[in-house]
């Protein structure tokens, strides 16, 4: 008679088994027990504090934890009783009748032995939860009514077989205590937990094994079933180490819940196949139950699998493993990344992996950006969100840029340079990035909202309509606000061509009716006055005779004159003392004609003072200079220059460091690199010797010429 007034509903021979387990939640609140009680809280007091309705329904939690641990209960050495337990005793505590036939069945017709086990009773055919818990709880009834041996009909025999400790199993249980798992495997994990209780229910984990096992006493019999459940066990942990990752988590859920159908609700909750967590409403919507009942079932769910520090996944920890050297990269990027590596399924999304992650309590420190949409490792998302913005100003400011110049601005911002494959990643990935050379690494952004380099070709070509590349990489760097910055050729060409406005023609650059704008809209006053005097009088035309007709005749400004002379991008210097505008069709007889005969020359290099102190030296860059970031010393100041100087750019950005030693000058590379200096640039250094700080300036023979002008 199960159960039994007076007496807990959970048999003395079985607590050690179940005690520990949880109250189904539902029960717990019906019976006013606290949150997390166990069925160690359904004692004796519970028939003088309960209504009978309430207590059937706490026998029926325990019948049903019962019938779900039948394995674990098959395999429990756990003694029934000390002492013989006779029939009439049995009887006399109200036995059912199913129980006690299955008993007299299989020959215990006189009562249940001392050292009767759980295990051999769970065994008897047709011998349910029920019928276990009726004989259980009898037992513990006689025990309380006679405390002294109650006789049985007919003495038992004597055992003829001696229990004493076992080699084999002694030696199956340090085999699997030197796993690697060993520690990892607890008797609460999902999956094995139940294989641990069948072969000992005081291990507490895999690795405890011998602690518990080496010198218990065992009959041969019984010492063969521990053996073969530690081959069991060690057989399945094995075969769990190559699982995939998507079987390893289906068999995770179907241990930690009680249905198909709850493991089925807690995968779409939780997202754990698919990285998409559904909400409770959309959960319980689809499974036609409530979000309430979803919610209790996410509950238990949670409770089972976090009685521990996180349950043995191996297939859950490679890829966590892996997902740091996957990153940055989309996430069918990293979920390929993951998949060629073995560390996942093919197709097994890497959002799921983040999910699982986080759901077993060890979360991958990554997040997706939601501006690139990329996976980053958190420890980025700052300089991913610091490079995003840097990538937009120097677009925007110098019109295109090098991963390698976007990399040095990062780190003058202290934000850390991070490293080419990352920043290449992520920049690559902004909806409006387009490479201008892959292998080069530059690139711009077409949504920048302005533009200066493309300014600049807009202005050359609406007066010129077409130009050779070369000369129009020296027209966009002549503005001062560009500080002598010119992309190379070749870069300078793709990025005309891909702004769509543009096309290319052997070594020209040629725009269309469509896409050239009226200069006359297009220009300033100033360059507007300029060009109008070139068109009617040039297209080239001596210094002075430009500067009467522009000034003089048309009221223009004159240090406006010589600023825009000697900064804008549509006027070139043809000649020393000639100027017209750029991409005319002028002859070299015509250029020859118009040079004044008294007009100063200059020498392709040059050095000097400035009036402040500095030494400045000029250079026109070789193909070696440019590959070396090398220079020649002038030997006329190899007594003064020495040392090493913070070098930095015409607009204050740091760029290296210029060193000077014997007839050599050095350090200019990154320069060159971040600027796209090319061969035939101009190049002027100007270096304060008592600071100890240089500035680097590029551009055409015009800033050689401010420096001498200024002597």
């Amino acid at each position: 008679m199960y159960p039994r007034p007076g007496f807990s509903l959970l048999p003395s021979s079985l607590a050690p088994i179940f005690g520990g387990i949880p109250v189904t939640p539902r029960l717990a609140s019906r019976l006013g027990l606290p949150s997390g009680a166990t069925l160690d809280a359904l004692g004796a007091h519970i028939w003088d504090e309960l209504a009978p309705e309430d207590i059937r329904a706490a026998a029926g939690d325990v019948i049903s934890k019962v019938t779900a641990a039948s394995y674990e209960l098959s395999a429990a050495r756990l003694p029934l009783t000390p002492h013989d337990v006779s029939i009439d005793a049995l009887d006399a505590v109200s036995i059912e009748s199913r129980p006690r036939n299955a008993l007299m069945r299989v020959g215990y017709r006189d009562g249940i032995p001392a050292g009767m086990t759980v295990g051999r009773l769970a065994g008897i055919p047709h011998f349910g939860a029920q019928s276990l818990l009726d004989v259980a709880t009898a037992i513990d009834a006689v025990i309380s009514v006679y405390p002294r041996p109650a006789l049985r009909r007919s003495p038992s025999k004597p055992s003829t077989l001696e229990a004493k400790p076992s080699p084999t199993v002694a030696r199956l249980a340090r085999a699997i205590a030197r796993h690697r798992w060993a520690s990892a495997i607890d008797r609460d994990d999902p999956r094995f937990g139940i294989h641990l209780r069948a072969i000992h229910p005081s291990a507490p984990t895999a690795k405890g094994l011998p602690g518990v096992l080496v010198e218990m006493p065992l009959t041969p019999g019984e010492a063969k079933g521990v053996a073969r459940r530690l081959r069991e066990f060690e057989a399945a942990v094995a075969e769990a180490k190559t699982l995939p990752l998507d079987v390893e988590l289906d068999q995770i859920l179907a241990a930690a819940s009680t249905s198909d159908r709850d493991a089925a609700i807690l995968d779409a909750r939780l997202g754990l196949h698919s990285g998409v967590e559904m909400t409770l409403q959309q959960v319980g919507d689809a499974a036609d139950i409530t979000k309430e009942r979803v919610r209790q079932i996410e509950k238990a769910f949670r409770g089972a699998i976090g009685r521990r520090p996180r349950a043995w996944m191996p297939a859950l920890d490679r890829a966590s493993g892996s997902f740091r050297d996957a990153l940055p990269g989309t996430p069918e990027e990293v979920a390929s990344r993951l998949a060629a590596a073995g560390s996942t399924p093919e197709g097994f999304p890497a959002l799921a992996v983040l999910r699982a992650a986080e759901t077993f309590g060890e979360p991958i420190a990554a997040r997706l950006d939601d501006v690139t949409g990329l996976l980053i490792a958190e420890s980025d998302l700052s300089l991913v969100s610091a490079a995003v913005s840097e990538a937009r100003r120097l677009v925007g400011h110098w019109g295109t840029s090098t991963i390698d110049e976007l990399s040095a601005q990062l780190n003058n911002a202290g934000a850390g340079p991070g490293s080419p494959g990352t920043l290449r990643t992520v920049i690559a990935h902004l909806q409006d990035f387009q490479w201008l050379d892959d292998e080069t690494q530059w690139f711009w952004l077409r949504d920048t909202g302005r533009n200066r380099l493309l300014n600049q070709v807009a202005k050359i070509m609406s007066v010129a309509g077409r130009i050779e590349i070369g000369e129009l990489r020296e027209g966009v760097g002549r503005h001062h606000r560009m500080c002598g910055f010119r992309p190379p050729r070749e870069i300078l060409a793709e990025l005309c061509i891909q702004s769509g406005l543009y096309s290319r023609r052997g070594d020209e650059i040629i725009g269309s009716p469509e896409s050239l704008p009226d200069w006359r809209e297009l220009l300033g006053d100033n360059e507007r006055t300029i060009a109008e005097v070139l068109f009617e009088h040039g297209p080239v035309m001596r210094r002075d005779e430009l500067e009467h007709l522009a000034v003089d005749i048309r009221g223009m400004n004159r240090r406006s004159f010589y600023v825009y002379l000697t900064y804008s991008p549509i006027l070139a210097r043809y000649a020393p003392g000639v100027y017209g505008l750029r991409g005319a069709p002028v002859s070299a007889a015509a250029v020859q004609a118009l040079i004044p005969k008294q007009a100063r020359t200059h020498v392709l290099q040059d050095h000097g003072w400035t009036p402040d102190g500095h030494v400045w030296i000029a250079y026109k860059t070789s193909a070696a200079t440019v590959a070396s970031g090398v220079v020649g010393a002038p030997g006329a100041l190899k007594d003064v220059l020495s040392g090493s100087y913070e070098l930095y750019s015409d607009d204050g950005d740091p760029v290296g460091t210029l060193a000077i030693g014997g007839n050599s000058i050095w350090g200019m590379s990154p320069f060159f690199r971040r600027r796209g200096v090319e061969a035939g640039d101009y190049i002027v250094l100007d270096i304060d010797l008592t600071g100890g700080r240089a500035t680097i300036k590029s551009g055409t023979e015009e800033i050689v010429l401010i420096y001498q002008d200024a002597e």
